[in-house]
């Protein structure tokens, strides 16, 4: 943890790396738009968000993005996935202005199993299994030449996933977004 006093006149804050993240369903129905860390249900558990205002940070709160991932959920068919994948972009914005707009398979999933299997006729054997993916740094990075993008105690920001598929998936299933940084919270 890392201790920091910007400015005179700014609050004492403990910057620790903590990850903000925000989960949707993503319905049967083929176009949809999801906005992420702006629309959740006031007093979610830590499974769905850690976020506790919408679409802002608290007082005296920072964070300094460095990158963006996602996550689709475990079990989540894989025509789901690939129709999401090429059906989808985000759009990140901070204070109405666009940041980030880019294809949904442009960010890596960082979460979940990961492996191989080995089936057989009568079993199943799994092996080399892990959770999460074993990369360093594996998100689509935000950061230019290592400086992070700093949101600041009430600046408005969100994600928006807009999905316009041709088709309706199988099944709903939900979808996180991560933005990766370092959260400064006051003492």
């Amino acid at each position: 943890m890392i201790t920091t006093k910007e400015r005179e006149g700014r609050a004492l804050l403990d910057h620790v790396p903590q990850p903000i993240y925000d989960r949707k369903e993503i319905a049967v129905t083929a176009s949809q738009t999801h906005s992420y860390f702006k629309d959740f249900a006031v007093g979610s558990t830590l499974l769905v968000t850690n976020m506790t205002t919408p679409a802002q940070l608290g007082t005296p709160q920072e964070f300094r993005i460095f990158g963006l991932s996602s996550h689709v959920s475990q079990g989540t068919t894989l025509a789901d996935v690939q129709q999401l994948y090429n059906s989808a972009y985000i759009e990140l914005k901070i204070n109405g202005r666009p940041k980030v707009q880019v294809p949904l398979w442009m960010l890596p999933d960082l979460g979940g199993l990961n492996g191989a299997v080995s089936t057989t006729v009568n079993n199943t054997t799994f092996s080399n299994f892990s959770n999460g993916m074993a990369i360093q740094n594996g998100w689509f990075p935000l950061d230019i030449l290592g400086r992070p993008v700093k949101l600041n105690s009430q600046e408005e920001f969100y994600c928006d996933i807009v999905v316009a598929a041709p088709g309706v998936f199988s099944a709903t299933f939900y979808l996180w977004l991560v933005l990766h940084g370092i959260f400064g919270k006051a003492r």
